[in-house]
């Protein structure tokens, strides 16, 4: 199943800003509650589901583990 095996690689990469190469975390599942892939990425045990929209994810590159994103504002606000 392609589905399975594009998940199997995006578990363990990390999520990184685009812009600043600021580390956000790891993939440790891939959610799909229908619209889109949502990654659910963890931090220092810190979840958070970043949308695997266009807006935001901007480079995927297994290879080398790296999911690239441009952070919405709000995502990763602690408030």
């Amino acid at each position: 199943n392609n589905l399975i095996f594009r998940i199997y690689f995006l578990i363990g990469c990390y999520v990184v800003d685009i812009d600043t190469e600021e580390e956000y975390g790891k993939v440790v599942d891939v959610l799909n509650y229908g619209s889109c892939d949502i990654y659910d990425t963890e931090s220092w045990g810190k979840h958070t589901l970043i949308p695997a929209t266009p807006d935001i994810v901007k480079e995927i590159n297994t290879e080398y583990q790296v999911i690239k994103i441009k952070a919405m504002k709000g995502l990763f606000d602690e408030n």
